[in-house]
This record gives C-alpha cells, sequence and structure tokens, in this order.
C-alpha cells in the first residue's frame, strides 16, 4: 500500500509542480488523485512472535491511514526496537506529508515487552506494555523533516 501511495503522489507532484494555468480539468485531476490516496487501508492488525531485543520488520507498526495494530505472542517480548525514522515514513509512503495515525501494542505474551526508539523516533509516555495488556499510542510522522514521534495515549487488558 505504501508504494501505490507514493507513487501517486510522485505523479502528482510532477503534474502539478507549476500551479500557474491549472484548468478545472487538472483540478478535478488533482482531486480524484487525493480520493486514490485516500483509499489506502483505514486499519491494519498484526501478530508477530517476536522475542527481543529485536527490531520491528517493516509494516510491523505502520502501513494504515487510521488504527494500526501490533498483537506480540512471544512469551519472552523483551525490548523491541522500531525502524528508524525514514525507513517507518517509506513503509507508510508519506514521504510527503505529515500523517497522524493511532497505535495499539497488544502482549499476549507472559513477559514485559518495552517499546525502544530507533533513529530519529522520539518516544513519548510509558512504553511498556504488560502482560495481558495493550497500550495505544498516537504516531506522528514527518516526512518532510523525517522524524517519527510516538506518544503513549492509553492502556487496557487484552483477552
Amino acid at each position: 500500500m505504501g508504494a501505490l501511495v507514493e507513487a501517486e503522489f510522485a505523479r502528482l507532484k510532477t503534474v502539478y509542480s507549476s500551479t500557474d494555468n491549472l484548468t478545472i480539468d487538472d483540478l478535478v485531476e488533482l482531486m480524484a488523485g487525493i480520493l486514490r490516496i485516500e483509499e489506502a487501508a483505514n486499519a491494519k492488525l498484526t501478530t508477530i512472535n517476536v522475542a527481543g531485543p529485536a527490531t520491528l520488520s517493516a509494516g510491523d507498526i505502520t502501513g494504515a491511514n487510521h488504527f494500526v495494530e501490533l498483537v506480540n505472542t512471544n512469551a519472552a517480548p523483551g525490548s523491541l526496537t522500531t525502524r528508524t525514522a525514514a525507513l517507518m515514513i517509506a513503509d507508510h509512503g508519506s514521504a510527503l506529508l505529515t500523517v497522524l495515525y493511532r497505535m495499539r501494542i497488544s502482549n499476549s505474551g507472559a513477559g514485559t515487552l518495552t517499546l525502544v526508539a530507533g533513529a530519529s523516533v522520539t518516544l513519548t509516555g510509558t512504553m511498556t506494555v504488560a502482560t495481558a495488556t495493550f497500550r495505544d499510542f498516537l504516531v506522528t510522522m514527518n516526512g518532510v523533516a523525517a522524524t517519527v514521534t510516538i506518544q503513549a495515549i492509553g492502556q487496557g487488558t487484552y483477552s
């Protein structure tokens, strides 16, 4: 999904790099392109069985416009490091945008999971997810600055 969105943005950027002499037809095509981008997945669920310390894989915590859930089933999840901000932005296909979405990490394993920041990723708040719980985050990707911020916003029981 990310590559398709990136390709559409690249096409639109090339076609509309100059705003001089845009016609109504040009604006209609531009809006149609934006709507195609909005059709990307709204939610995504990924289940992994990873023992830390480890680095999350491409798409584990990216790839949807509104909500991403990662469930780790490993008995000893330990520390899981995000990919770098540049890689996460590329995974999501949002290099030209600032994107916000909600992420939930659920831990059905027997040990505590700890989220660790990759390069250019800033973590704010509690980053541990205890056994049989989930933690919600707000993810902000800034494609221009090539940064990602992940802020803890809540927690609950996972069953």
